[in-house]
């Protein structure tokens, strides 16, 4: 399983191996995990330290029917806490295919 992170303050990209404590997870479970563990309580929803995260569910990729669902979170601007949405299409089926489990945008560009 792995990981692609977008780092908008260097301008990066980078693919990596998951962490263990994600393995087993997939859509809304991932992008909690990940967020509880990489992004501060009390930063800006706004700011460079939140995370916005892309996560097929665990069955994104398969020839299972309805499993082509996209979850999409960060911190919520709105609450301070943890929001989700998701939606249908090819992309969870490509990321599952490519075997990533997550696309993480993180930092913010210096024009931005």
């Amino acid at each position: 399983m792995a990981l692609i992170r977008v780092d908008m303050s260097r301008q990066s990209v980078q693919s990596e191996s998951a962490p263990e404590q994600y393995k087993g997870l997939g859509g809304r479970g991932l992008i909690a995990a990940f967020v509880n563990a990489e992004v501060p309580p009390r930063c800006d929803a706004l700011g460079p330290q939140n995370k916005l995260i892309f996560a097929p569910g665990l069955l994104g990729g398969t020839r299972l029917v309805n499993t082509s669902r996209i979850a999409v979170g960060a911190k919520s601007p709105l609450t301070g806490g943890i929001k989700e949405a998701n939606s249908g299409g090819q992309p969870s089926q490509m990321l599952g295919r490519l075997g990533y489990a997550a696309i993480v945008l993180e930092g913010k560009p210096k024009n931005g």
